[in-house]
């Protein structure tokens, strides 16, 4: 994951303020308003990844916009 970051592949996440968590299986879905940057790119909206706890430990899958600009970070339920 370093490298991506490094190499401009994947933006850098600058800001995370959490929304919501709720349970599914085999872990939770985490959801939060987030800013992000990728060489000149700015990015701004709702992140989502799964975490899973097991032995004590917590793992983080990889996060991705759900909504992102112009929606606002507001918006924080999917459209029906």
């Amino acid at each position: 994951m370093d490298e991506l970051t490094s190499n401009g592949t994947e933006p850098y996440m600058q800001s995370f303020d959490l929304v919501s968590i709720t349970p599914v299986k085999g872990g939770y879905e985490v959801r939060g308003c987030s800013k992000a940057q990728r060489e000149s790119f700015h990015f701004k909206g709702i992140v989502m990844f799964t975490a899973y706890a097991s032995d004590g430990k917590v793992r983080f899958g990889g996060w991705k916009y759900i909504y992102s600009m112009p929606h606002s970070c507001s918006q924080t339920t999917d459209s029906e």
